[in-house]
C-alpha cells in the first residue's frame, strides 16, 4: 500500500466516524467517487472499529469473536408484506441492531415506519428486551417532541425452501418522520445562529423534560437521534421552522415511582457492570465511569449538542472516539466563544454548565437550560437545583459506605475495557495497514492563503498570484478556489472578504474536508528578503495543528526574489509527493 493510498484511507475514514451508521453508507459512496477499493478498505476499517468493541449497543468484546467483517444484506425487501398488515415501500437507513424501513399499514391505510431487527441477532434475548422496553418507555413518553412507538411484532418466514422451517424476524413500529436529523443538518450547514438554534433547543428541551416527568432518562441522546420535520403549514426549510422529535428510546432507563429498588433493577436489567451503553462521543463523566444516572446525564449530552449547533464543532477536537472520552473525565470544555467570539454570554455560561464534569453542578432540569438560554434569569443568579425531582429520578436512600467499593471496582473495569479496545483496535489497525506519515494523497485540496507581505512595499503583495501561478500547475493537487472559500466564510456568518488569520484559514480548510493550508511570510532582513512557508496540517480544533512544514527562502533583491519564490513552490509541490 502507498502512502497516498493510506492517507485517503485515513482521511475518509475519520470523516466517516463523524457521521452516524445511517448516514455513513451514503456518505462513502460520495466521498469514494467510484473508487471501489477505496471504499472497501474504509468499510473493513469501519468493521474493525465495530469487532473492537461496539460501544453503542454491545459489551467492549462482545463482537471480537464472532460475525463476519462485511456488511449484512437487508431483512425486507420493496413490496414485501411483513406480518401479514405492513407492506415495506422503501428502505431508510441502518444502525448496529437494526434496519428501518418505510412501510404501509393494509388495515389503517397509513405509513409509518418499521424498525427491524437484524434476523442474525433475534435469537438475544437481550435484544428483544431493549426492542420491548423501547415500546414500552415511548408509550409512557406522549409528547409531540416525541416520536410515537405503535408497536412490537414478529413476523415469520420460510428459513428453507426444503425443510419447512420457520425463522422469526422481530420488529416494532413507529411514527414516519420525513425529515433530516439534526446531525445530517449541521453537516450541511456548519453552525446555526442563535435565532435558529433556539426554537429546536427548546423543543428539544419539551421533549426531555416530558421524559424525566414520567421517571425516563434517555441516556442515548445525540444529533442523529434528533429528526427535524417541516411543519405540516409551512415549506420553510429552515430549521428554526421545523419540528424537532427525539428517537430511540432504547437505551433508556426508568424506574416505577412507587419501586424505590426498582431503580437500581431497571439500570443492570441493560447494563451489566463495566459495560458502556450509549454513543461514547456524547456520553457523561458519569456514564464513561459507570456512576450513578440522573437527568443530568442528558443534561450534558444536550449542552453537547447546543454547543456543536452554535459552534458547529464539538468541544473537545476528535482525535479518536476514546481519548476523547478520557478528556471529558478530567478536562472542563473550551468556552464556545473560542469558536463564536460573538456568542450571548448567557448562552456560554449555561452550555458550560451543561458540561459542568458533576453532575450535581449541571441544571438539573431541561426547562431550566431553556430557561437560561431564552431569558435573564440565568444572568440574575438562577439556581441550578431544582426543589424536587420525579421520585423515579431522585437518588434513592443507600449505604453509601457499602456502595463505594461497588463504584470503585466498575469504575476500574469501564477504564480497563476502554483500555483494552484502545490496544484492540490499534494491533487491528496495525495488522491491517502500515502507519506511514507522507505526501498527500493525487487529487488532494490545499488552502493557499494570501502573502503576509510585512515589508511596506506594495508592489510585492503580487507575489500571491505568483505563488498560486507556480502552485496552480501541480499534478499532485488542487488549489482551493475562492468562490468556495467566500461559500464557507459565508456560512461561517464572516463577510466573504474576510483576511484568513491563520485560525480562521484553518476553520475554512476544515470545514471544506481540505486537509493542508500553506501560509506564506515575506519579511524584510538585512541582507535582503526572507519567504517563510509554513504548511500546516488541518485538525478538527482550528486554535491548533496537528503537524506543520516549515521553511525560509532567502533573496537578496528583489530580482533574487522571484527564484526563491520558484524554489519555494518546488519545495511545496515535494512536500506534497511530486517526484
Amino acid at each position: 500500500m502507498t502512502p497516498d493510498s493510506w492517507e485517503r484511507i485515513k482521511q475518509s475514514f475519520q470523516a466517516a466516524l463523524e457521521r452516524s451508521p445511517e448516514e455513513r453508507p451514503d456518505f462513502l459512496l460520495e466521498a469514494c467517487r467510484g473508487d471501489a477499493k477505496l471504499q472497501a478498505e474504509v468499510e473493513k476499517l469501519l468493521q474493525a472499529l465495530d469487532h473492537a468493541g461496539d460501544f453503542l449497543e454491545k459489551p467492549a468484546f462482545g463482537n471480537l469473536a464472532s460475525g463476519s467483517w462485511f456488511p449484512k444484506p437487508t431483512v425486507f425487501s420493496a413490496g414485501e408484506v411483513v406480518s401479514g398488515r405492513f407492506e415495506v415501500i422503501r428502505f431508510l437507513g441502518q444502525g448496529g441492531m437494526g434496519e428501518v424501513y418505510e412501510a404501509r399499514d393494509l388495515e389503517l391505510g397509513e405509513r409509518l415506519a418499521l424498525k427491524a431487527i437484524r434476523p442474525e441477532i433475534s435469537s438475544d434475548q437481550r435484544i428483544i428486551t431493549r426492542f420491548k422496553h423501547e415500546v414500552q418507555l415511548a408509550r409512557r413518553v406522549a409528547h409531540h417532541n416525541v416520536c410515537r412507538v405503535f408497536d412490537f411484532g414478529r413476523h415469520l418466514r420460510a428459513a428453507s425452501e426444503t425443510d419447512g422451517a420457520v425463522s422469526a424476524i422481530n420488529f416494532l413500529t413507529m411514527e414516519l418522520l420525513p425529515g433530516e436529523t439534526l446531525a445530517k443538518h449541521l453537516g450541511r450547514v456548519g453552525c446555526m445562529t442563535i435565532d435558529e438554534a433556539l426554537p429546536v433547543i427548546q423543543q428539544m428541551v419539551e421533549a426531555l423534560a416530558a421524559a424525566h416527568k414520567v421517571g425516563v432518562i434517555h441516556r442515548d441522546f445525540k444529533p442523529s437521534n434528533v429528526i427535524l420535520v417541516p411543519t405540516a403549514s409551512t415549506d420553510d426549510l429552515r430549521a428554526s421552522k421545523m419540528r424537532a422529535v427525539v428517537t430511540d428510546f432504547g437505551l433508556a432507563r426508568s424506574a416505577p415511582v412507587s419501586d424505590p429498588s426498582a431503580l437500581e433493577t431497571a439500570q443492570s436489567s441493560l447494563t451489566d457492570t463495566g459495560q458502556l451503553m450509549g454513543t461514547i462521543s456524547y456520553m457523561s463523566p458519569e456514564q464513561l465511569e459507570g456512576g450513578e444516572i440522573s437527568p443530568a446525564t442528558d443534561i450534558y449530552a444536550l449542552g453537547l449538542i447546543i454547543y456543536e449547533m452554535v459552534t458547529g464543532r464539538r468541544p473537545f477536537p476528535d482525535e479518536t472516539p476514546f481519548a476523547v472520552a478520557f478528556r471529558r473525565l478530567k478536562e472542563a470544555p473550551p468556552s464556545p466563544r473560542l469558536h463564536v467570539p460573538e456568542l450571548d454570554p448567557r448562552w456560554e455560561a449555561a452550555i458550560l454548565q451543561c458540561l459542568a464534569i458533576d453532575p450535581t453542578v449541571r441544571f438539573q432540569s431541561a426547562h431550566q437550560v431553556s430557561q437560561a438560554l431564552s431569558s435573564e434569569v440565568f444572568a440574575a443568579g438562577m439556581s441550578p437545583r431544582p426543589t424536587s425531582l420525579p421520585s423515579a429520578l431522585a437518588p434513592q436512600g443507600r449505604n453509601v459506605g457499602s456502595r463505594a467499593p461497588l463504584v470503585a471496582r466498575r469504575r476500574l473495569v469501564v477504564i480497563s475495557a476502554l483500555v483494552a479496545t484502545v490496544l484492540c483496535l490499534l494491533v487491528i489497525l496495525s495488522r491491517l495497514y502500515p502507519w506511514k506519515s507522507g505526501s498527500l494523497p493525487e487529487g488532494a485540496t490545499v488552502l493557499l492563503t494570501d502573502v503576509r507581505n510585512q515589508t511596506g512595499d506594495r508592489q510585492l503583495d503580487s507575489i500571491t498570484e505568483l505563488v498560486r501561478s507556480q502552485l496552480a500547475q501541480s499534478t499532485r493537487f488542487n488549489l482551493m478556489d475562492s468562490e468556495r472559500v467566500a461559500e464557507i466564510l459565508k456560512r461561517m456568518t464572516k463577510p466573504t472578504d474576510t483576511s484568513l488569520d491563520p485560525v480562521t484559514a484553518r476553520e475554512v480548510a476544515w470545514r471544506g474536508g481540505v486537509p493542508r493550508v500553506a501560509f506564506e511570510t515575506l519579511s524584510p532582513v538585512a541582507d535582503g528578503y526572507a519567504l517563510e512557508i509554513d504548511i500546516q496540517e488541518v485538525g478538527s480544533d482550528p486554535t491548533t495543528y496537528p503537524a506543520h512544514w516549515r521553511r525560509t527562502f532567502n533573496a537578496t533583491s528583489k530580482q533574487a526574489l522571484f527564484d526563491a519564490v520558484q524554489d519555494a513552490t518546488r519545495w511545496i509541490r515535494r512536500e506534497a509527493g511530486e517526484p
